[in-house]
């Protein structure tokens, strides 16, 4: 679901994204949908957790501000470029 292209020219924070964003506006990841924690998608993906907390404070500094100390995130919609509620 989270998979990204070791060898792409495209940086692995990038990619990861691309894809998420790809599954909120396909409806595979629904409004509501609790996401992995930033070490289990790390893990799940293979990447760094830099590197997925990368991705995820770029998709949250779209929708809304964050803090920095991330409970939980869920994908929302109606927002601008809506990817993101971090509690």
């Amino acid at each position: 679901m989270f998979d990204v292209v070791r060898k792409s020219a495209i940086p692995l924070a990038d990619q990861l994204v691309a894809r998420v964003s790809e599954l909120i506006e396909s409806g595979r990841l629904p409004a509501g949908s609790r996401l992995p924690s930033v070490r289990q998608l790390a893990r799940r993906v293979g990447v760094s957790v830099y590197t997925v907390t990368s991705a995820f404070e770029r998709l949250a500094g779209v929708a809304v501000g964050v803090d920095t100390h991330i409970v939980a995130v869920f994908a929302a919609q109606n927002l601008p470029h809506g990817l993101f509620v971090f509690l």
